[in-house]
């Protein structure tokens, strides 16, 4: 996968991905780190969300796949919004419904001045 300008230009492909691995038998796909978002800090959050809810979730739905998603997200827990954006793993089950999320404190190297 590379990265695609839009996320949900890379939902999609992530969902074409899911249907071929779902039709050899996978279980499970994972994704390249950051590949919902890319590697920057200027991703539109409502962009991201609506990607995954409108593309990724229901695509878990029709697979019967778990999916492990690189992503960047700006909003923490119970809806706080984050100083800033975090590299994010989020695992999206079978029926699209999250069932857990890992955030990495360290920012990609553009977002950290590197």
């Amino acid at each position: 996968m590379r990265p695609r300008k839009t996320p949900a230009l890379a939902a999609r492909v992530i969902r074409t991905a899911m249907i071929w691995a779902a039709r050899k038998g996978a279980a499970c796909l994972l994704t390249p780190e950051m590949i919902l978002t890319g590697y920057h800090a200027g991703f539109n959050q409502g962009e991201r969300d609506s990607a995954i809810r409108d593309i990724l979730a229901p695509a878990c739905r029709e697979t019967g796949m778990t999916l492990f998603l690189g992503t960047g997200n700006k909003i923490a827990p119970f809806g706080r919004s984050y100083p800033r954006p975090r590299m994010e793993l989020l695992i999206l089950g079978p029926r699209g419904k999250p069932l857990g999320a890992h955030h990495k404190v360290l920012l990609a190297g553009s977002d950290n001045g590197v």
